[in-house]
């Protein structure tokens, strides 16, 4: 149809070893959006989370929003750009905000690999966070 929209539940749980992480369970839920735009892909996303206090044995709560854009470049080939942003709860922390951009080559309908570059738009976002990735659905 022409609007899509799903719940994707998640939780953490403190596995770690060598203080690797928090010791804490976290988890939330993301909420994506999108909308069947001929020629593009059109995608919003929405998650809250609960997370452990960086200071303290506490919680607190963080919101994260995404709108992205992609279009086809070259047959299998395809653009994408997104802008994120994140606000959490837990004091003193300051809102994180990127401009994303990265390339996808879906190889076939189960198989796609992509790559890029979040770039940060605040004091409090990493300036640039290269990666690469890939996607197989079963």
């Amino acid at each position: 149809g022409f609007f899509a929209l799903a719940l994707i539940p998640f939780i953490k749980f403190p596995t770690a070893q060598d203080h690797l992480d928090d010791g804490a369970v976290e988890g939330g839920v993301g909420i994506p959006y999108a909308f069947d735009v001929p020629n593009w892909d059109v995608g919003f996303q929405t998650t809250v989370s609960i997370n452990h206090d960086a200071a303290g044995n506490g919680c607190h709560a963080e919101i994260a929003n995404s709108v992205s854009i992609g279009h086809a470049v070259i047959g299998k080939l395809s653009y994408h750009v997104e802008f994120f942003s994140s606000v959490s709860t837990e004091q003193n922390s300051d809102w994180v905000g990127t401009f994303d951009t990265w390339l996808t080559y879906q190889i076939n309908k189960n198989l796609v690999f992509d790559g890029g570059v979040y770039i940060g738009v605040t004091e409090s976002a990493d300036d640039w966070h290269p990666w690469v990735g890939m996607t197989w659905r079963y």
